[in-house]
């Protein structure tokens, strides 16, 4: 469930519209923003009264509100069957504070479609209408972490899993550097892992309101690049290399509450961060990462090499995992739609003005990194 993003000057080339997928056959089901193409009728049915709803109670979730009808809905391509990966592909552009060109593809088996890849590729879609008026993407750490957070634990227990691999044999990314990264890493699938924690840990000190919290976080983040001082404000932590060492005791001593984790439990702040409108709390449970083992990442930045005696969730429950690599055929083909052009170069741990930005086209085209068809 990857995306791609690239900042350009040139030329947009709209996407693909609704009607090009009904021509390459298979049942339709129309909804207020969605159109789903699907094996069947009742699938197809499924899929838009699922993604109507979940549409709804997300942008509940994360924004306390509902979101406006889109001005064209958006056509879902459905591929089904009982033992195919799970994954998803989200296409859009934002141009002139808006989303437009809507395109998402949804595969795996019914279940997992329906409670895992139509939450996590609709909670993408939330997050660029939201953000849209700002004219910038949600960082990928951010973006694809909060959207993990929604899927079926079974989803969920992978990245937990190889979340102890990637920070026990030094594939895990400072968050100096993480905080930093406008598109995906080489190795892709740390981000994943990492994010999902990451974004896990924030929200859960959010209480009700965290998924708000997290949003207001990413809020203040895009709009003055200073994500120093939107994590201070929003979380307390005084320094981004405090929330990694933060966050690294709590997963090194097998993750669960945060509540020793705080910036004022650990000592950082006896500023309380203030509360957000709780008219409309969604909270929701946060599956927290867990493992023994400590000195993940070391301590402001710093990687380093930890030992791991307990793995996340169950091996058992999961099968062997598929290879995987930065330079497997098939993994994270970068799909941009647009001509060539230069990528901004402004750092947003530093202190600086936004920039102005032209229209940006994402692709969200890894589908799920599990999937070893993909």
């Amino acid at each position: 469930m990857d995306a791609r993003l690239g900042y350009f000057a040139a030329l947009l080339l709209l996407c693909t519209s609704a009607p090009s997928y009904a021509q390459q056959g298979g049942a339709q089901a129309t909804s207020r923003n969605f159109v789903a193409i699907a094996s069947s009728p009742q699938l197809a049915q499924e899929v838009v009264q699922t993604a109507e709803l979940m549409r709804r109670d997300l942008a509940m979730r994360w924004l306390g509100r509902e979101l406006q009808p889109w001005q064209s809905p958006c056509p879902i391509r459905v591929m089904s069957a009982p033992n195919r990966g799970a994954g998803g592909k989200t296409t859009f552009t934002f141009i002139n504070g808006t989303v437009t060109g809507w395109e998402m593809e949804v595969e795996g088996s019914r279940e997992r479609i329906l409670d895992s890849v139509l939450p996590h590729e609709i909670t993408h879609t939330v997050f660029a209408t939201h953000f849209a008026p700002i004219g910038k993407p949600v960082p990928r750490w951010a973006d694809e972490g909060a959207s993990t957070t929604v899927e079926h634990i079974s989803e969920k227990s992978k990245h937990d899993q190889f979340l102890v691999e990637f920070l026990s044999n030094g594939r895990g990314i400072p968050f100096a550097t993480m905080f930093t990264l406008r598109d995906y890493p080489r190795d892709i699938m740390p981000l994943y892992a990492q994010g999902y924690s990451v974004a896990s840990f924030l929200i859960a000190q959010g209480g009700q309101a965290g998924e708000r919290r997290f949003i207001a976080f990413l809020e203040e983040g895009l709009r003055s690049e200073d994500w120093v001082r939107a994590t201070e404000n929003n979380y307390g932590y005084p320094t981004i290399g405090k929330l990694q060492s933060a966050w690294n005791k709590w997963v090194g001593n097998g993750g669960g509450p945060v509540d020793n984790y705080t910036p004022i439990a650990l000592g950082l702040t006896n500023r309380r961060v203030a509360s957000l409108d709780q008219n409309n709390p969604q909270g929701g449970n946060v599956q927290p990462a867990s493992a023994n083992g400590n000195g993940f990442l070391g301590q402001e930045g710093q990687a380093g090499p930890s030992s791991v005696t307990r793995a996340f969730g169950s091996p058992q429950s999961l099968g062997d995992p598929p290879s995987y690599g930065a330079n497997q055929p098939g993994f994270y083909q970068q799909q941009l739609e647009l001509n060539s052009g230069s990528q901004a170069a402004s750092n947003p741990m530093q202190n600086s003005q936004p920039s102005v930005v032209p229209p940006i086209r994402m692709s969200d085209s890894g589908l799920n990194p599990f999937n070893p068809n993909r």
